[in-house]
C-alpha cells in the first residue's frame, strides 16, 4: 500500500512508528505504537492487547495535554452562491455557524433519519 499518503506519512510511520489503514486508498494513521516492533495490529471483535495500550495513551494524552486529529480522508464540499445558506438551513439539524466559525452538524434526509455528521465551516454570508 501507501498508494495516497500525506506530506507527513514518512514522519508519521519511520519516526512515530503509526499502524496505518486505508480509506478509498487513502492512508491514515490508526494508531501509534511505542516502538517499531510493536507497529502491527492484530484484528479482532475484543480490545487488542497489541493496540489498545497504544490508543488509550493516546486518549490521556489529548485529554491531559494536546491532540492533532488529521482530517485528510473526510470529504470537503463547497457550497457557494445565492440561497446556499438557506438550502444549508434546510438540510442540516442545527442553525448555521456565524461567518468565519466551524461547527459540528447533524445533516438530515427528508424524513428526519440521520445522513452524516458533518463540520460545518462558514466562509461568508452565502
Amino acid at each position: 500500500r501507501g498508494l495516497k499518503t500525506t506530506p507527513i506519512y514518512s514522519e508519521l510511520r519511520s519516526n512515530r512508528h503509526a499502524v496505518f489503514g486505508a480509506n478509498f486508498g487513502q492512508e491514515y494513521a490508526l494508531f501509534f505504537a511505542d516502538s517499531p516492533d510493536k507497529a502491527y495490529e492484530t484484528p479482532g471483535f475484543r480490545r487488542c492487547p497489541n493496540t489498545f495500550s497504544h490508543v488509550a495513551a493516546e486518549c490521556l494524552a489529548a485529554r491531559t495535554s494536546v491532540g492533532i486529529l488529521e482530517t485528510n480522508t473526510f470529504s470537503k464540499y463547497e457550497v457557494t452562491g445565492a440561497g446556499s445558506a438557506a438550502w444549508l438551513d434546510n438540510i442540516l439539524a442545527c442553525s448555521l455557524p456565524k461567518v468565519g466559525r466551524a461547527k459540528l452538524a447533524p445533516m438530515l434526509s427528508a424524513s428526519g433519519r440521520l445522513r452524516g455528521d458533518l463540520t460545518v465551516l462558514r466562509l461568508g454570508a452565502e
